[in-house]
């Protein structure tokens, strides 16, 4: 079997591109394009890079994938209120949506998944679901230029395969598991989301979400990456 080895190389730009040892998403540092390796090649990905909504410097910057699905479900569903996340239940619009889907035969509806594609370790789901939280409420995204970014473990067919841990993930002791959702992609996109590092968290700059600082599986390879581009500025 033949090995085709691609340079680590930016082919809009030209430069080097840094990633920690596991990823499986790139991201170039000087011009700020995204890339997945696909049939022996590098497949560009859309990405934007969100402005701060929150005073304070980013630290870091991390992907998300988001992913438009038409998402359908043959059987009726009952929602139990008194089952449902308070991601949800805080969410109106998003509720809706969900009766939609779940309370009628054949149903299909148009849904907005956000999923991040850095690594999580076990302590990620001990604070805030920020996946959950973004696709319950979407935070409004105002571009910015593109920023340092690292960490994309998490490939478009991996993503994909998440948005059933969402849906799962609405209700609270996990009934949803009992049906099967049918999910066809319509378009997709990476966000770079601004963290700040505050002791011994990590705070979303949109929302003002908090996740632990370890919570990020690869955060000290970041850590080494972010001072190695700022040396070489």
């Amino acid at each position: 079997m033949e090995i085709k080895l691609l340079p680590l190389e930016c082919p809009n730009c030209g430069e080097r591109i840094n990633s920690c040892d596991r990823d499986n998403l790139f991201f170039c540092t000087n011009c700020g394009k995204g890339y997945e390796v696909a049939k022996g090649g590098w497949k560009e990905i859309k990405v934007y890079y969100a402005r701060p909504a929150l005073r304070g410097k980013p630290s870091y910057y991390l992907p998300f994938w988001v992913i438009r699905t038409r998402v359908s479900l043959e059987k009726i569903i009952r929602i139990d209120t008194s089952q449902l996340t308070k991601e949800v239940l805080n969410n109106p619009d998003f509720l809706s949506t969900l009766r939609m889907l779940f309370e009628k035969k054949n149903s299909t509806v148009t849904m907005d998944f956000f999923l991040p594609s850095f690594g999580t370790t076990n302590r990620y789901l001990l604070m805030d679901n920020l996946g959950m939280i973004f696709t319950a409420s979407p935070p409004k995204i105002t571009p910015t230029s593109p920023q340092p970014m690292f960490g994309g473990k998490y490939r478009f067919i991996d993503a994909v395969k998440l948005i059933e841990s969402v849906l799962f993930s609405i209700e609270k002791e996990n009934m949803l598991f009992n049906y099967e959702f049918k999910i066809d992609p319509l378009k997709k996109m990476i966000i770079g989301i601004p963290f700040m590092r505050k002791g011994s968290f990590l705070v979303d700059g949109l929302k003002g979400k908090k996740i632990f600082y370890d919570a990020v599986e690869e955060i000290e390879e970041i850590e080494q990456l972010k001072r190695r581009i700022r040396w070489q500025r």
